[in-house]
C-alpha cells in the first residue's frame, strides 16, 4: 500500500495519488501547486525544464478552483505543456528564435481539454526547435551533464524532477518515448487519430502524435481518460488486470558478441541487461514470453520513417525555410547516425535573419530530394508491414523492445538516437515507455511496449502490470 498522502510532500505525489487527495479534500489545488512551484524554484536553475512560467496566474487559477465546484478529473492538477503546443494565455515559440514571444490566438485541442478537466497550466516546457533535433537548455535531472532526450525535453525533465505530475509532449520519431526512457518516467504515444492535433506545430502529418508524460503507467491511463472525456470520474477506477500476458520480445545478440543487436542497431550492455531482467521478471510472474518473429526488415522501416518524415517536413516547414537564413555548416555524428543525432553548431546565415538550425535546414533539404514516387512507395511499404504485424497481435498482447539504445548520453549538444521508435511510429502503433531500470551510474533505462492498432487501453493495462514487476510502489 502507498503511504498516506499526508506523509508525502505534495510535489512528490504521482498524478493518481494527487487526484485522489484532491477528490477527497485531503489536499487543495493551491497547496499542491505551491509544492510544485517550490520545487521549480529550487531546481529550475539546474534542470532548465521551462521555457515560460506564469506562477501568479497559475496560483490565481488554483485558488479559484479551491473556491468552486469540481471541474473534472484533473481538477487542481498542475501541468506543463510543450512549447510547440498553442496556449492562448502564454507564449508559444516552437523552440525557434524566430518565434520567441509569439502569442497564439487560441488553445490547442489538448490544452482546451486539460482546462475543461480542471487542470492548472503552470507553463510551457522546453522543446527542441520545431520538435526536431536542435536542443534547448534542458538537462537530465538525474545527471545534468547528460541529455534528457528530445524533443519533449522539458516535459520529461519536469515530470521526472517532481515539478509537475503531468506534462504534454509530442512525437514524430521518438520525442516522447526516448526522453521518458532517459529521464525515468512513463510515456505514451497513442494510435494515430486518438487525439486531435489542432493547435500543435506540425512536422509530419503522417507521423505527428501527442505524447503524455507522467511518473507511472497508471497515471498515463488517468491522463488519457481526462483528455478523451471518458466516463471515468475517479482516480480509483483501476486498470484491468492482465494476469498472463503474451509478450513478443525483440531480442538482441549476446552482449559478448560484437555487432548490431535487435536486428538493426547496436545497444549498450546496460540495455541488454535491462531487457533480459525484464524478460525474467515477466516469466517469473506467469507471462508467456516468445521471440518476435517478424516478416519485416526493421532497418528498412527505419529508412521508411526517415523518408516520410523528411518529405513531409520539407512541406510543413516551407515558410520557415523560405523566410530563414541558409546555414553553411552541419556537423553530424559518424556514418549511420547522421539522420538520428545531429549536433547543432552555432547557426550561420544571412545577417539580420534568424536562421533555421543546421540540422533542421538539412532535414528540409533532404525532403526536397525525396521524389513523390519514393514518398508514396514508403507509405505503401509501411501500410503493408502494418498489415503483416496485425496478425501477430491476434495471439499476443504486446511487443517488448528497448526504448533507446542505452542510458542518456553525456553532453547536451544532442538528444540521443530515435532509432528504436522509428519503426513503430511509421507503423502507427501505440507505444508505452515503462520505467524501472537503471544503469551502474544510476541513470534510468526505459523499455517500451508496443501494442496493436487501437489497442491502447489494453496496452496500458499490460504495461501497468509490467511496471509493478520492475519498480517499487511510488508516492
Amino acid at each position: 500500500m502507498p503511504p498516506p498522502t499526508t506523509t508525502v510532500p505534495p510535489h512528490e505525489l504521482t498524478l493518481t495519488r494527487a487526484v485522489r487527495a484532491l477528490e477527497s479534500g485531503e489536499l487543495t489545488a493551491s497547496a499542491l501547486l505551491a509544492g510544485c512551484l517550490e520545487r521549480i524554484d529550487a531546481r529550475e536553475s539546474v534542470v532548465g525544464a521551462w521555457e515560460h512560467l506564469d506562477q501568479d496566474a497559475a496560483m490565481r487559477h488554483a485558488r479559484l478552483l479551491d473556491d468552486g465546484p469540481r471541474r473534472g478529473l484533473l481538477h487542481g492538477v498542475p501541468v506543463g505543456v510543450k512549447d510547440i503546443i498553442d496556449t492562448a494565455d502564454q507564449p508559444t515559440g516552437y523552440g525557434s528564435p524566430r518565434h520567441r514571444g509569439h502569442r497564439p490566438a487560441g488553445d490547442a485541442w489538448c490544452v482546451a481539454r486539460l482546462r475543461a478537466s480542471g487542470a492548472v497550466l503552470v507553463g510551457k516546457t522546453v522543446t527542441t526547435e520545431f520538435a526536431y533535433f536542435t536542443p534547448g537548455r534542458t538537462a537530465n535531472p538525474h545527471d545534468p551533464d547528460h541529455t534528457p532526450g528530445g524533443s519533449s525535453s522539458g516535459s520529461a525533465a519536469a515530470v521526472a524532477d517532481h515539478m509537475v505530475p503531468l506534462a504534454l509532449g509530442t512525437q514524430t520519431a521518438a520525442s516522447t518515448i526516448r526522453p521518458a526512457a532517459y529521464c525515468g518516467t512513463a510515456g505514451h504515444v497513442a494510435t494515430p487519430g486518438t487525439f486531435p492535433l489542432t493547435g500543435i506545430a506540425g512536422l509530419s502529418h503522417t507521423l505527428d502524435s501527442l505524447g503524455l508524460l507522467t511518473r507511472t503507467v497508471e497515471d498515463l491511463a488517468l491522463a488519457r481518460a481526462a483528455l478523451l472525456g471518458r466516463a471515468r470520474r475517479s482516480a480509483d477506477a483501476a486498470l484491468p488486470d492482465v494476469p498472463h500476458p503474451v509478450i513478443l520480445i525483440c531480442s538482441g545478440t549476446d552482449t559478448a558478441t560484437p555487432g548490431p543487436a535487435y536486428g538493426f542497431h547496436p545497444t549498450d550492455p546496460a540495455m541488454d541487461r535491462a531487457m533480459e531482467d525484464t524478460r525474467r521478471a515477466l516469466v517469473a510472474a506467469g507471462a508467456e514470453v516468445r521471440e518476435l518473429v517478424i516478416d519485416a526488415d526493421l532497418a528498412e522501416l527505419v529508412r521508411t520513417h526517415t523518408t516520410v518524415m523528411a518529405y513531409e517536413a520539407a512541406r510543413a516547414l516551407a515558410d520557415e525555410y523560405d523566410a530563414g537564413a541558409l546555414p553553411t555548416t552541419c556537423t553530424a555524428h559518424p556514418a549511420g547516425a547522421a539522420t538520428d543525432t545531429y549536433e547543432a553548431g552555432p547557426p550561420t546565415g544571412v545577417p539580420g535573419e534568424q536562421p533555421l538550425s543546421a540540422p533542421l535546414y538539412q532535414l528540409v533539404e533532404d525532403g526536397h530530394r525525396v521524389s513523390r514516387t519514393d514518398y508514396l512507395a514508403a507509405l505503401d511499404h509501411a501500410a503493408e508491414q502494418r498489415r503483416r504485424l496485425h496478425a501477430l497481435f491476434e495471439s499476443a498482447d504486446a511487443v517488448l523492445a528497448p526504448a533507446a539504445p542505452g542510458p542518456a548520453p553525456a553532453g547536451l549538444a544532442a538528444t540521443g538516437s530515435p532509432v528504436f521508435s522509428r519503426p513503430w511510429q511509421v507503423l502507427g502503433l501505440p507505444t508505452v515507455t515503462v520505467p524501472g531500470h537503471r544503469d551502474a551510474n544510476g541513470l534510468p533505462l526505459g523499455v517500451q511496449l508496443i501494442g496493436r492498432v487501437s489497442g491502447d487501453e489494453h496496452l496500458l493495462a499490460v504495461a501497468h502490470r509490467m511496471e509493478h514487476l520492475l519498480t517499487p510502489p511510488t508516492a
